[in-house]
C-alpha cells in the first residue's frame, strides 16, 4: 500500500539553515485570569495552508483549547517553530487563552502569548487564532509574532513572525483531534465509510546527529482500519533542496475506537551529501499521542 508523504517538511532544517529550538512555550497568563480544564466537548482538526495541524475542543460556547504548530519566518534568515498547547488546563503551565468565546454563527477570536527558554536567550512568543467553527467545515486564521532577547542585555536579537489561514474542511464526526507527548497536534481524518484513516496529520520534533533537530508537520494517507486497529511502518525518500537526499522512516501505530484514539508516531530522518555521505541523522523516537472526537 502507498503512502504519501510530503518530504518537503523535513528539507528547511536539513537543507542547512539555521533555526531555533526551543523548550516547552510556558504560559504568561494575566493577572486574575485562571485557565479552566478543557473537559468533554467538540473536537475540530484541520490544518494550515503550510500543512501544519491544528485542533480545536469547545465547551459551553468557548474554544477552552487550541494545539497548534507553526513555523515562524525570522529576520535572520532562521524560523522558529512554535508547537504549544493553548488553554491546557488549572494546573497546566501551557500559555493561556484570553477570549475565544463562540459566537451563535461559531465565530471566535482569542489571544495567547508565553516564553520558550533558548539557553542565552528567551523568546517572547505572541499568538492569535481567529474562524468559524461548524459541523461540515470551519477556517480562520493564525498569527505568531517572535521577539528573541538576549539574557544579559535584554536586547532584542531577532523577530520572527508567521500569518497563515487555516481550514477543516471534514465533518466534524469524522475528525480526531490531540496532542503528542511533545505538545504537538495531531488530527486524524476518517473516510466517509469510517473504515479507514483518509489522513494522519502529525508533528513532531527529533534530535539530529551531529547536531541541531527539526520540527517537521506531515501528512500520511490511507490506513485501513482493522479490529480498531491502524498502521503500518515505510519509507520515502526524495530531493533534500540543498544537493543531496533525503531519506525517511516513519512508523505509525494507532488504536481507534468512538470517541478516542491513541498510538505512537516515530520518524528517522537521515540526511546525505551529493557523494552520500551522512549530514545528519535525525531519530525521533516513538513518539505517544492521545486524540478525541
Amino acid at each position: 500500500m502507498f503512502y504519501a508523504a510530503a518530504l518537503a517538511a523535513f528539507a528547511l532544517p536539513l537543507g542547512g539553515l539555521g533555526h531555533y529550538q526551543p523548550g516547552p512555550i510556558h504560559g504568561t497568563p494575566a493577572a486574575g485570569v485562571t485557565v479552566t480544564s478543557a473537559a468533554a466537548g467538540k473536537v475540530y482538526g484541520g490544518h494550515t495552508n503550510g500543512g501544519e495541524p491544528i485542533v480545536f475542543r469547545t465547551r459551553s460556547s468557548r474554544v477552552k483549547s487550541i494545539v497548534l504548530q507553526v513555523h515562524a519566518d525570522c529576520d535572520s534568515g532562521a524560523f522558529f517553530p512554535a508547537a504549544t498547547t493553548l488553554g491546557g488546563g488549572a494546573k497546566s503551565t501551557a500559555p493561556a487563552i484570553h477570549g475565544g468565546r463562540l459566537s451563535s454563527a461559531g465565530r471566535f477570536s482569542a489571544t495567547a502569548a508565553g516564553t520558550a527558554d533558548l539557553g542565552t536567550q528567551t523568546a517572547t512568543v505572541l499568538m492569535a487564532v481567529n474562524g468559524k467553527l461548524g459541523a461540515r467545515q470551519s477556517s480562520g486564521g493564525v498569527g505568531v509574532d517572535v521577539s528573541v532577547t538576549d539574557n544579559t542585555t535584554g536586547q532584542e536579537v531577532d523577530h520572527c513572525k508567521a500569518t497563515e489561514s487555516w481550514s477543516a474542511p471534514v465533518s466534524e464526526r469524522r475528525v480526531f483531534g490531540g496532542s503528542t507527548a511533545q505538545d504537538t497536534p495531531i488530527v486524524i481524518e476518517l473516510s466517509r465509510s469510517r473504515t479507514s484513516v483518509r489522513t494522519f496529520w502529525f508533528g513532531v520534533f527529533a534530535d539530529c546527529t551531529p547536531d541541531g533537530a527539526i520540527n517537521p508537520a506531515d501528512a500520511i494517507t490511507n490506513f485501513r482500519i482493522r479490529k480498531h486497529r491502524f498502521g503500518d511502518s515505510f519509507s520515502d525518500e526524495g530531493d533534500d533542496g540543498s544537493g543531496g537526499r533525503l531519506h525517511v522512516d516513519y512508523a505509525l501505530k494507532g488504536k481507534i475506537g468512538r470517541t478516542t484514539a491513541g498510538g505512537t508516531i516515530q520518524i528517522t530522518a537521515i540526511d546525505r551529501d551529493g557523494q552520500g555521505n551522512v549530514t545528519s541523522n535525525c531519530p525521533s523516537g516513538p513518539v505517544h499521542w492521545t486524540a478525541q472526537q
